[in-house]
């Protein structure tokens, strides 16, 4: 944790980068895509040439870490702080859980960041940047809160949707004009991010490209559908039509690195791929890993990650333990920007980028203090941006799947994760080295390193000032196993 400091950037060497002091700065901050969607982490069912080229030309960080949903974790990217800083931390518009399934009362959340603190766009514009903004933003709606009104000199479609209401247009988007009926909403973003790039290449810019795809509703081109129709499905990977809006990802993505090259900017632009979460399970499985989006198992927040810079990265693998948050100290780094006064949590990863040195820090955190609804999704809320169908809840012993989140906290400490819910005072330790998986409960086995990881978690707990949920919730019903269908 780093806590109101003169940003020092970890002791990073930049004399080793030999290109411009500011490079231009693009992140795809993708959404829903699972640690297991793409091919360079082993998947043969979908179809990801040129995100897999791009990897190879990067530092893959194999340990690359994000929060369970979409509105915590872009929260984290644009303050480069944690939950309990911001106090978002899960996706309100999420089925919130009955109050009769609750034994204790859980924290209340935040939707959209109202904060103060200085954002991503307001950083990189005091570092000298213009600054673009495509995309998903799902941050606020109110001007003050929309990319605009957080440093961003442009933005297209950012506002406070969580899912495009169609990814064909008509778009019904307030912050971006409709394209002709049908024109295919990844394209159209492809399409401006390029536009943005020519328009700025004279100059430092930065921009994150996050094109909505692959959150539902599954709508895919009939076209990139057909790709699938005669290649084998994998466990865990069996949709065309999700494997169709993975694919026009790899599209998008391979139109942004042709933009940067056209531009001729390529050499001096620091790329970085990251996804917000872990996939839908509605879409895919995540396997090898326990969970899925919404989930604090590796499923939910083990996510693809890598950084792209011709001649300063050196293309390999890092298994490091990173996080979304350490997005904008290295942004920071890398630009050669140096700002006093910021609250931020991540660190910079320059050292690890240009093999100089180490992280400072020795543990990941994450505190998830509220209840997550385990939701069986029909096939019509799969297509549909609206409908849900929840099924019935699984009751918390048959949590296995990694479905039920009850209010917890998480420490990440080398090779070892831990899990300690409030509810029931629990714990749950993994070693990920080995239990890639979290199949197998060490905490009675291994009692001592239990007991320091939630002491060390506890000690950042009160150091974050969070909020910890134990007050008995007076409705909980033990008997509540059902909730109606619906419309979210």
């Amino acid at each position: 944790m780093i806590k109101k400091i003169p940003l020092a950037m970890a002791g990073v060497s930049l004399a080793a980068i030999a290109v411009a002091a500011q490079p231009n700065i693009v992140l795809c901050f993708v959404d829903d895509l699972g640690w297991s969607d793409v091919g360079y982490n082993g998947n043969t069912y979908h179809l990801t040439p040129r995100i897999d080229s791009l990897a190879k030309q990067s530092m893959v960080f194999n340990d690359a870490y994000a929060y369970p949903t979409c509105s915590p974790s872009r929260a984290c990217l644009i303050t480069g702080q944690n939950t309990p800083r911001h106090g978002i931390y899960r996706v309100d518009a999420y089925k919130p859980t009955p109050e009769s399934f609750k034994k204790i009362k859980d924290a209340a959340t935040g939707h959209f960041y109202e904060g103060s603190d200085l954002t991503l766009g307001d950083v990189m514009k005091k570092a000298g940047y213009v600054c673009g903004y495509i995309g998903k933003w799902h941050l606020g709606d109110r001007p003050e809160t929309l990319p605009t009104g957080r440093g961003f000199d442009v933005n297209v479609a950012g506002c406070g949707l969580g899912r495009p209401p169609s990814y064909f247009s008509p778009y019904e988007n307030p912050y971006l004009s409709d394209g002709p009926d049908g024109e295919y909403l990844p394209e159209r973003l492809a399409c401006e991010a390029a536009g943005f790039i020519r328009e700025n290449k004279d100059r430092p810019f930065f921009m994150v490209f996050a094109p909505h795809l692959v959150h539902r509703p599954v709508q895919a081109k009939p076209e990139y559908v057909q790709l699938f129709s005669d290649r084998t499905p994998m466990q865990g990977h069996w949709d065309s039509e999700y494997a169709a809006m993975v694919y026009a990802l790899d599209v998008a993505v391979g139109e942004l690195t042709d933009a940067l090259k056209s531009a001729g900017v390529l050499d001096n632009t620091l790329i970085v791929f990251m996804s917000d979460n872990g996939p839908n399970p509605v879409c895919a499985d995540a396997t090898p890993l326990r969970g899925h989006k919404a989930s604090v198992y590796e499923g939910g927040i083990r996510v693809p990650m890598f950084a792209c810079w011709p001649g300063v990265i050196a293309p390999g693998t890092s298994d490091v333990p990173v996080t979304v948050m350490d997005l904008l100290p290295t942004f920071m780094d890398a630009a050669s920007f140096e700002m006093d006064g910021l609250t931020l949590d991540g660190e910079t990863l320059m050292p690890l980028l240009t093999r100089s040195g180490s992280l400072k820090r020795d543990a990941l955190y994450w505190h998830h203090p509220c209840y997550t609804i385990p939701v069986v999704f029909s096939k019509e809320a799969r297509n549909d941006p609206v409908y849900w169908k929840p099924g019935e809840l699984f009751l918390p012993e048959e949590k296995d799947r990694g479905d039920w989140v009850r209010p917890c906290s998480v420490i990440r400490s080398g090779d070892y994760k831990l899990i300690y819910e409030y509810e029931t005072g629990t714990v749950e330790l993994y070693n990920l080295k080995e239990d890639l998986g979290e199949t197998n409960n060490l905490a009675i086995a291994q009692p001592e390193l239990a007991g320091q990881l939630t002491k060390k978690l506890k000690v950042w707990l009160q150091e974050m000032n969070a909020e910890i949920p134990s007050e008995p919730n007076p409705d909980y019903d033990p008997a509540f196993k059902q909730i109606p269908d619906g419309k979210e």
